[in-house]
C-alpha cells in the first residue's frame, strides 16, 4: 500500500473522440514522463544513502537513532563473502567425557544455563532492544562467555561482533486516553494494564479528539451508513490492516479495537513505519474503558456483542501516540571453534539463538524475555563451556552466533546471510534455538522442511522426546532456508494454544522449567555432535570402504565393521570379491541418527567387463565408544522366535542348516518386495537363488 485511494470520481478519457483529444494525449504522456524522470533520481538518491549506509557504521558514535529509519538492510543483490576470519589450531586435552560421544551428548548443566537466563532477565537491561543502550550492555555481558569459553571472534577485525543497521522504533512518551462520558473524564489508565498503543499498518503516532462511533467489526460495509469524519471508532475486530485501512479510507480520526476474550493487553507487537504519511493513532482496550465509554449510554459492554448496526456514541475520546521512528546499530555476536580434521575443517555449522527481544516502555513496564529468548543463548552457552571444561574440539567447524533484530524481522541473520562471515557454501547445516525454556505442548515443534527437519526429529524422538514438523518460519532459521541451507528452529510451541507469557512483562526467569531446559540442551548437544563429529567420521569410514574394495583389501574393509556383525560382513565382502568389479564408487545419504545407531543409504557403482553396476541400500552403522562402526544392511526386520512367517522361516532354516552340517544359530530374517533390494543385499545382479545362508542370517526372497 503506497496510499490512499483518491476521494474524486474516475477521470474523464482524453481520447474520447473529441476535438483536441490527440493534443490532451501528448500532454498526458508528457506529465507521464516527468514523473518517471523524478521517480528515478529519487531511486538513484535512495540507492546512494544505501551504499553510505554500511561505511557509515564504524564512525557512529554510539546508538542514538537518527531521524529516518532505514527501509533496506543491504542493496546487495547476492550475497558477498566478507574477510573470513583468521583462526588458531585449538589445543585442547580431551578428558573421558570428551572421548564418549555419548557422555559429552548428555553433559548439560541446566542450572549454569539458568544462571545466565536470570541474570538477562534482570531490569538493567531492559528487555535487550536491539540497538538499545540496554541491549549493547547484554551483549557485553554474553560477549564475555564467547571469550571464557575459548571461541575465536568471527566477527570483522578480530571482533566477536558483526554490526548492521536495525530499525529501531521506540515510544517517545507514555501513551495517553481520555474517556468523557456520563459528564466524567476517565483519564486513570495505565498503559498496557487497560490499554495500549499500536504502531503498525496505518496506525502510528498522532493525536486525535472527538465523538465515539460505535463501528461494528469495521469491515468496508460498517461504514456506509455512519460519517465518522474526524471521529473515533470503536470496533470489536482484531487490529489488523484491513480494519484500520477501512477507518482511514473513511476519514476516521483514531481507532479504539476491544481486546479479545483471553487476550493479553501487554502482549507486545514491535512498531514498524506506517503505510501511509499521515496515520492515526489506535489502540487496543479493555472491558474497563469499554465499560467507561458506555457509562452514559443505555448499552452495556455485553450489549455491543448483540450490536451490529453502527452508531455514534454519547462519549468523547482524547488518544495521543508518539513513537519515535529511526535507525541504530545492532550487533551479532560471532564465535568459532575450528575443526580439528583437516579434511572436513572448512565445513560449517552453524548453532544459534538470538539475544535481542522488547525492549522498556517509557512507564518502565520491560519485556524481560526469559524464555524468548534468554532459555535458548543460554543453551548455546553452556554447550560451548561443556566443550571446553572436556576439552572437546568437533571434526567439523562450528560457529556459535547470537543473532540481534530479530524481533525487528530477523534483522541480524538476514545480514549475515548477505554478508557471511564463511562461504555459505561452506554450511553444511543450522540449528536455532528459540524459547526452549517452557514446554508450550506436550510435542518439540521442529520447524523446517525436507530431510534435514526428519533427520532432526528422528533424532529428537530416539530420545523419547514427542515431535512435529512444520514449515512456518518465524525465527532466524528461515533467513538460512532461504538461503538454500538446511536450517532448523527447536522450539516448544503449540500453535493452538502459545504460551501465555508470549512478549508479555511475565516472560520471567520464575516460568522457565529446568527439565525442559536440560532436555533441550541434550538434544541440541546430540544434534550437534551428529553434524560436526559422527557424520564426518562415517564418511571418512565410507571412504576407507571404498578404498578397501578397490584394493581388495579385506582387513581394511572389515575394520570398518562392528565386531557383532563383522561375521555376515565378511561373506558380503568375499561376494564382492567374485563378482570381478572394478572402479568401486561408495557414497552415503539420508543419514538419520539416534542416539547411538544410525541408518544410512548406501550407494555402490562398479564397471564390470565394461557394464556399469548399480546398488542402493539401507546400512546400519552403530556407536562403539567413540567410534561409528558399520553394522550391516538393514531390511524389514523380524526374529526368528516369532510366529507365522517367521515360525515357518525357522523351520526351512533348521533344515537347511542340517543339509550342509552347520549348527542352528540366531537368525535374522530380511524381507523384502522388491528384488532389487534383494539384490542389493546378495551383491550380485544375477542373484537368483532364494535362499542364502550365511553365518547366522538368512536372506530370503520372496514376494508379499
Amino acid at each position: 500500500e503506497t496510499g490512499l485511494p483518491s476521494q474524486e470520481g474516475p477521470a474523464q478519457s482524453a481520447g474520447n473522440g473529441k476535438p483536441g483529444g490527440s493534443f490532451e494525449h501528448r500532454k498526458a504522456l508528457l506529465v507521464v514522463w516527468a514523473i518517471l524522470v523524478v521517480w528515478a533520481l529519487a531511486l538513484g538518491v535512495w540507492w546512494q544513502r544505501l551504499e553510505r549506509l554500511e561505511s557509515e557504521l564504524s564512525a557512529r558514535p554510539g546508538i542514538t537513532p537518527t531521524a529516518t529509519p532505514v527501509a533496506s538492510i543491504t542493496a546487495e543483490a547476492t550475497p558477498r563473502v566478507v574477510a573470513t576470519p583468521v583462526l588458531e589450531p585449538v589445543t585442547r586435552r580431551p578428558d573421558r567425557v570428551a572421548q564418549d560421544y555419548l557422555s559429552l551428548a548428555f553433559s548439560f548443566d541446566e542450572e549454569r544455563a539458568y544462571e545466565i537466563i536470570e541474570e538477562l532477565a534482570k531490569p538493567e537491561y531492559a528487555g535487550r532492544q536491539a540497538g538499545s543502550p540496554a541491549g549493547y550492555a547484554a551483549a557485553d555481558y554474553l560477549v564475555q562467555f564467547f571469550r571464557e569459553y575459548g571461541l575465536q571472534p568471527a566477527g570483522p577485525d578480530g571482533s566477536y561482533f558483526q554490526e548492521f543497521p536495525v530499525p529501531y522504533h521506540v515510544l517517545a512518551s507514555s501513551p495517553e486516553l481520555t474517556i468523557t462520558a456520563g459528564g466524567e473524564d476517565h483519564s486513570a489508565y495505565t498503559p498496557w494494564r487497560d490499554f495500549a498503543p499500536l504502531g503498525q499498518y496505518y496506525a502510528g503516532s498522532g493525536e486525535a479528539e472527538g465523538p465515539i462511533v460505535w463501528a461494528n467489526y469495521c469491515e468496508h460495509e460498517d461504514f456506509d451508513r455512519v460519517d465518522v469524519v474526524g471521529r473515533i471508532v470503536l470496533c470489536r475486530s482484531r487490529p489488523g490492516l484491513e480494519p484500520l485501512r477501512n477507518a482511514v479510507e473513511h476519514g476516521a480520526s483514531g481507532a479504539l479495537f476491544i481486546a479479545r476474550p483471553g487476550t493479553y493487553i501487554d502482549r507486545f507487537v514491535p512498531y514498524k513505519e506506517s503505510l501511509i504519511p499521515s496515520p492515526i493513532p489506535a489502540l487496543v482496550i479493555t472491558g474497563t474503558v469499554v465499560s467507561d465509554i458506555l457509562a452514559g449510554s443505555p448499552l452495556s459492554p455485553s450489549d455491543l456483542t448483540l450490536t451490529f448496526e453502527p452508531v455514534e456514541l454519547p462519549a468523547r475520546a482524547h488518544i495521543k501516540v508518539e513513537i519515535s521512528y529511526g535507525e541504530a546499530v545492532g550487533r551479532n555476536i560471532l564465535g568459532v571453534i575450528p575443526g580439528r580434521d583437516p579434511a572436513h575443517r572448512d565445513e560449517i555449522v552453524i548453532v544459534s539463538a538470538h539475544h535481542d527481544h522488547l525492549g522498556i516502555a517509557p512507564s518502565g513496564v520491560y519485556w524481560a524475555g526469559a524464555n524468548d529468548n534468554a532459555s535458548g543463548i543460554a543453551v548455546v552457552l553452556e554447550i560451548a563451556r561443556q566443550w571446553k571444561e572436556h576439552g572437546y574440539v568437533p571434526r567439523r567447524t562450528v560457529v556459535f552466533a547470537l543473532w540481534d533484530g530479530e524481533e525487528q524481522g530477523l534483522v541480524g541473520s538476514r545480514y549475515y546471510v548477505k554478508h557471511p562471515v564463511f562461504p555459505l557454501e561452506n554450511t553444511v547445516a543450522m540449528i536455532q534455538l528459540d524459547m526452549v525454556g517452557v514446554k508450550g505442548g506436550e510435542s518439540l515443534l521442529v520447524d523446517g522442511a525436507g530431510d534435514f527437519a526428519k533427520r532432526m526429529a528422528h533424532l529428537a524422538e530416539s530420545m523419547g522426546i514427542e515431535t512435529s514438523i512444520m514449515e512456518i518460519g518465524g525465527s532466524d532459521h528461515a533467513s538460512f532456508r532461504e538461503a538454500g541451507i538446511p536450517a532448523v528452529l527447536f522450539i516448544w510451541w503449540d500453535l493452538r494454544n502459545p504460551f501465555p507469557t508470549y512478549h508479555r512483562p511475565v516472560d520471567l526467569p520464575d516460568t522457565i522449567e529446568p527439565e525442559t531446559l536440560a532436555q533441550t540442551g541434550y538434544l541440541t548437544q546430540l544434534a550437534l555432535l551428529s553434524l560436526a563429529e559422527a557424520e564426518p567420521a562415517i564418511e571418512d569410514e565410507v571412504a576407507q570402504q571404498q578404498a578397501a574394495l578397490a584394493q581388495g583389501d579385506e582387513d581394511a574393509f572389515l575394520a570398518t565393521a562392528s565386531p557383532d556383525a563383522r561375521e555376515s560382513i565378511e561373506g558380503w565382502f568375499r561376494r564382492w570379491e567374485a563378482l570381478g568389479a572394478e572402479k568401486p564408487a561408495v557414497s552415503l545419504e539420508n543419514i538419520l541418527f539416534g542416539t547411538d545407531v544410525a541408518t544410512a543409504t548406501l550407494r555402490l557403482t562398479a564397471d564390470r567387463a565394461g557394464e556399469e553396476l548399480s546398488f542402493a541400500y539401507e546400512t546400519r552403522w552403530v556407536l562403539d565408544g567413540n567410534r561409528w562402526l558399520y553394522a550391516g544392511l538393514v531390511g524389514r526386520v523380524t526374529r526368528g522366535e516369532g510366529q507365522g512367517m517367521e515360525k515357518a522361516v525357522e523351520s526351512i532354516y533348521r533344515g537347511i542348516a542340517e543339509t550342509l552340517g552347520l549348527d542352528p544359530k540366531p537368525f535374522t530374517l530380511y524381507v523384502s518386495a522388491e528384488p532389487a533390494e534383494l539384490k542389493a543385499w546378495a551383491l550380485d545382479p544375477n542373484f537368483k537363488g532364494s535362499v542364502w545362508v550365511g553365518e547366522g542370517e538368512a536372506f530370503i526372497q520372496t514376494k508379499l
